[in-house]
């Protein structure tokens, strides 16, 4: 076990190398809008542990890189020296890792949330009375121009009111164009190999983005199998307690002290390798090629009598698109409603394949296939008003308040495709929400395009911009269906 950890951090430290390098190319060049949607379709990892690592590739302490080349220290806690730790402070930093005192370790202060006068109140709301809320959630998001959770949407309404703030200063700003990404270089890196090297091969820069997205794919592969042995071996381990015979009191303690890991992390994997045993399907399809962030996404919906239904939408769908019909499927926590989401992408992977057929552009220029993925546009749409949520007291009245104060100029002739949209962009790759979004005519009016809102998408200024109008992507429209089109691979929309 201790192998296998070891191996999975050598690979989480090529991916970081990997996305390091990909921060310095142009995500234009592939058809992406942004490299978070790079990282998304193809790591699927949660934001916070893909950031520290790459600011620990990009930073200049070269003995602490060092350090996790050898195995000296862990990788988790390399990753809490960035921003903490000066290069010429790193040899006392790295003796008190390699003692053993993580206690003693600099930490990043976390933010101290703004002392509120009075004590915090709540209250319980049903669904008619919680309308206000969410109408000044889903504003709220708009206006930040951010997917905003529900407490920081709430936050936002409450601080908001609480200042008082002018609501056409917000909307103002909400328009403002943000300032332009600064230049990257490809980071430097110390001068041993990194420990993926037996697993990997040695590493060699990429020559192009994507190159770079081949070896991201490749290291993914490669942690999936490992991730899956590891959390066979703990289930093994846990089930028979065998901690006991390697004088570790808990499981807790062997993870912490034994490996070095946390015991949450095994057992997440613990839950996939029993997922996978009760699903053979599921564990079939991993042997064939099915990627770790897929596997994880089916295994949270599937059934026995689901699962060939749920790895047929993932071979056919992005992973941000699978998320998004996992988050729909269970939003109310029905197999009723898990069923006819299921359903739905079913009958959009069939007019894909329809539509393919009949679209012999749907090839790449050397004649072979292109990857064809399906997305609905449901999976976008606005989450309903919960039946039952708590609050804080103040909430209703700063909502309120907030609705009132917060006013969007209704749009007017072709700009209404922009309310229609909720002020999505409909590039299935993206799905920002701002006030920033522009009105896109499908077929263009120099080529006898129409203002009829049929022939309009709400697009982000990047995706029109820079995507679709220097022909990097393209939409056409098929019936009911959108038609997006990028560098080796194509979108069915419904």
């Amino acid at each position: 076990m201790l192998e296998l950890v070891g191996a999975g951090n050598a690979v989480d430290l090529r991916i970081a190398r990997l996305a390091a390098f990909i921060k310095c190319c142009d995500p234009a060049d592939c058809g992406y809008v942004s490299h978070t949607a790079i990282f998304r379709e193809h790591i699927g990892w949660g934001d916070s542990w893909l950031r520290s690592l790459v600011r620990l590739v990009e930073s200049d302490l070269t003995l602490i890189q060092a350090a996790v080349c050898l195995g000296r220290i862990p990788l988790s806690v390399a990753v809490l020296a960035p921003g903490l730790v000066e290069p010429s402070q790193q040899s006392p930093w790295l003796q008190c890792a390699l003692e053993g005192d993580v206690a003693g370790l600099p930490r990043p202060q976390r933010r101290v949330p703004r002392p509120r006068s009075g004590t915090v109140r709540w209250v319980d709301l049903d669904r008619e009375e919680l309308g206000d809320v969410h109408a000044a959630r889903q504003l709220a998001r708009l206006v930040a121009g951010q997917p905003l959770s529900d407490p920081d949407a709430d936050g936002f309404v409450l601080d908001s009111w609480r200042r008082q703030v002018n609501g056409a200063d917000l909307i103002a700003r909400a328009k403002l164009d943000p300032p332009p990404p600064p230049d990257r270089t490809p980071p430097s890196w110390c001068s041993l190999p990194d420990p993926a090297t037996a697993i990997l091969g040695p590493w060699r820069p990429p020559r192009d983005l994507p190159h770079a997205v081949r070896l991201l794919e490749r290291a993914q592969v490669a942690r999936g199998s490992r991730v899956v042995l590891l959390g066979q071996a703990y289930e093994e381990l846990a089930s028979r307690a065998l901690h006991h015979e390697l004088e570790f009191t808990t499981l807790a303690a062997f993870a912490r002290d034994g490996l070095g890991v946390p015991v949450r992390q095994l057992e997440r994997h613990r839950r996939l390798a029993v997922d996978l045993r009760c699903l053979p399907a599921l564990a079939q399809a991993m042997d064939t090629g099915l990627d770790l962030a897929r596997a994880k996404l089916v295994a949270s919906i599937a059934e026995e009598d689901s699962v060939a239904g749920w790895l047929s939408v993932a071979n056919n769908t992005g992973i941000a698109e699978l998320q998004r019909a996992v988050k729909l499927a269970g939003r109310a926590g029905s197999p009723g409603v898990a069923a006819a989401v299921l359903d739905r992408y079913q009958k959009a992977i069939e007019m894909a394949d329809h539509i393919v057929q009949e679209q012999p552009a749907l090839t790449s220029n050397t004649g072979s296939p292109i990857q064809v993925f399906v997305s609905l546009h449901a999976a976008w749409a606005p989450p309903p008003v919960p039946r039952h949520d708590r609050v804080h007291a103040d909430l209703p009245m700063a909502a309120h308040w907030f609705l009132e104060q917060v006013r969007i100029d209704p749009q007017r002739g072709f700009g209404k495709v922009k309310e229609r949209d909720h002020y999505t962009c409909r590039n299935p790759e993206c799905g920002r929400r701002s006030l920033r979004v522009q009105s896109h005519h499908i077929a263009y009016r120099s080529h006898g395009g129409s203002d009829d809102l049929r022939n309009g998408i709400t697009l982000c200024p990047v995706c029109h911009l820079r995507l679709v109008h220097t022909g990097r992507i393209s939409v056409t429209r098929a019936g009911d269906a959108l038609v997006w089109r990028y560098p080796g691979r194509a979108v069915v929309e419904l």
